[in-house]
């Protein structure tokens, strides 16, 4: 998603949440299609798309 951050994730009931510094955390509906993913914000905020890509990918 353009930059590697460091932090923990969890999932709450039917969301992924992020435990990132603002304003990157927050809980999110996640949807995914092939290889792409959206996290969609529960609260405010502006949705997040990307690749899922495996680390040996990624670096």
């Amino acid at each position: 998603m353009g930059k590697k951050m460091v932090g923990k994730w969890f999932v709450h009931p039917d969301e992924c949440c992020l435990d990132l510094p603002e304003p990157d955390g927050g809980c999110f509906e996640v949807g995914a299609s092939g290889e792409r993913v959206v996290l969609k914000p529960t609260g405010l905020g502006l949705a997040v798309d990307g690749v899922l890509r495996s680390l040996a990918q990624g670096e």
